[in-house]
């Protein structure tokens, strides 16, 4: 069980301007704002519409005067002819009329601010982060969020000021959607190199010094400051030196002092958040230490945000869920008890993902060959799992398309269901071109069979699942 950390760092809120109750758009039609924000950032604050399913952004007044050297309204006509189809990402719809500036933008039903599950609030962590959901919902909140920032820069675009407040994600703990909500800083990637704008606390070093303007690299530097954020609980530049002072703090902050999880250097070491090897394994280890260390003053070297997409989603598939009643745990399935509760882990299955290699490419000359991924999914007892396109597939445009439906009976049975379009192939250990599994049809398999699961033909690279039976410890 936890014994050490379980306390949160005392963080200065991050502050808005009291905004105002009523505001009109360009039309002069009133809009009943609601009390709180449910977002806000460098450039100002996201309102809901009472009894609607519309937002308000209200800009900082001094923003037009000292900020990003273009009007609101050129930058929200420029929006227009950005390739943003298809992304999570709430667009404008009209300006609000004097005196108010900003504008009334779209916005999804139960969706709620990303900021709580980052900043934690005083008091028992361990009972916060559960009911947030855990290790496991923040784990694909994370990648989701990670593979929409992938898309928009694979589109020459930057977001410019991410960061929990500007990040809607489900209301419901069964959902894993994300929704951004601060669209007008959005530009592409050259037009965005003469400004620097961001939320405190997750705004890259070089923004911080004035080195550079936003850019694709700043971007996914205020990526793994969420992602640490949220999985710890703590902020990974802000350690136990950078805390002592202010100037500490904005050295920090700028880059000149060591993160708190350094190879080599143990000067800003932190005692607070959750303990790293609860969540953080080691690919999700490996790209922090890119980020905050090769990459803390060195843009260039900084993971990509289809890299945070791909480990964090790989870490997701890699957890399991407490089996004890009442214990709203997730852990890694390498332990061998949850960590909240002490239950014992419970049984599971794992179908490895692996990559098949024709003949002629394998390892053994002519002979094919297998590369392991260090990729899984877990399946517990008679709880289904979709095997996506992000496991069978290579390279697709569709991640997240389901492919297969595993079910797996609690001791030696794998029922399969192809969801996907084209032939699936269950081949044995012996190898060949095994039995066919064809669209939209079921089959049965048993496990100490030591079959494999193909979604390719054998003279072609593709993807392919094995199976495995890990039992829990028992007292």
């Amino acid at each position: 069980m936890i014994t050490a950390h379980g306390r949160a760092r005392r963080n200065p809120p991050l502050s808005a301007p009291q905004g105002p109750t009523t505001v009109a758009d360009s039309d002069g039609h009133p809009l009943e704002l609601e009390d709180r924000p449910i977002g806000s950032g460098g450039q100002g604050s996201v309102y809901r519409v009472r009894q609607s399913r519309f937002a308000v952004k209200l800009i900082h007044q001094r923003e037009e005067t000292e900020g990003l050297g273009d009007t609101l309204a050129e930058r929200l006509d420029r929006l227009r002819w950005l390739p943003m189809e298809g992304l999570p990402i709430a667009r404008p719809i009209r300006s609000l009329a004097p005196p108010h500036l900003g504008y009334t933008m779209d916005l999804l039903d139960d969706m709620a601010s990303m900021e709580p599950l980052c900043e934690a609030p005083e008091g028992d962590l361990v009972e916060w982060y559960l009911s947030g959901g855990g290790l496991e919902r923040r784990l694909r909140l994370l990648a989701r969020l990670a593979d929409v920032l992938a898309v928009l820069h694979g589109r020459g675009m930057v977001y410019s000021d991410l960061s929990p407040r500007n990040v809607l994600v489900s209301a419901s703990q069964q959902h894993h959607q994300v929704w951004l909500i601060d669209p007008d800083n959005i530009a592409v990637e050259s037009s965005a190199l003469g400004r620097a704008i961001g939320t405190p606390r997750y705004m890259a070093p070089e923004l911080y010094d004035g080195r550079s303007g936003n850019s694709q690299f700043s971007d996914v530097f205020s990526l793994a400051v969420l992602v640490h954020q949220a999985l710890r609980a703590d902020h990974p530049l802000i350690g136990d030196l950078a805390d002592l002072s202010v100037e500490n703090e904005r050295r920090a902050l700028c880059g000149e002092l060591p993160w708190t999880g350094h190879s080599g250097d143990d000067r800003n070491r932190s005692e607070c958040g959750i303990p790293e090897d609860l969540v953080l394994i080691a690919r999700i280890r490996r790209l922090l230490r890119d980020a905050f260390e090769a990459g803390l003053n060195e843009p260039l070297k900084r993971p990509t945000a289809r890299a945070w997409a791909n480990a964090l989603y790989a870490a997701a598939d890699l957890t399991l869920t407490c089996g004890r009643s009442g214990c709203r745990g997730s852990y890694y399935m390498l332990r061998n008890r949850c960590p909240y509760c002490d239950a014992a882990r419970p049984d599971f299955a794992l179908a490895m993902v692996r990559t098949h290699l024709p003949a002629n490419r394998g390892p053994q000359g002519r002979e094919p060959g297998r590369v392991d991924s260090q990729e899984g999914i877990v399946l517990l007892k008679d709880q289904p799992v979709n095997a996506t396109q992000r496991h069978t597939q290579l390279i697709t445009a569709s991640a997240e398309a389901p492919a297969a439906r595993l079910r797996w009976d609690g001791d030696d049975t794998v029922h399969i269901e192809n969801l996907g379009h084209v032939p699936l192939r269950r081949v044995p250990p012996s190898g060949g071109a095994g039995r066919r599994l064809m669209p939209r049809s079921n089959a049965t398999e048993r496990i100490s069979s030591e079959w494999r699961l193909h979604f390719g033909e054998d003279d072609q690279v593709h993807r392919m699942l094995s199976f495995h039976k890990y039992k829990a410890e028992r007292a």
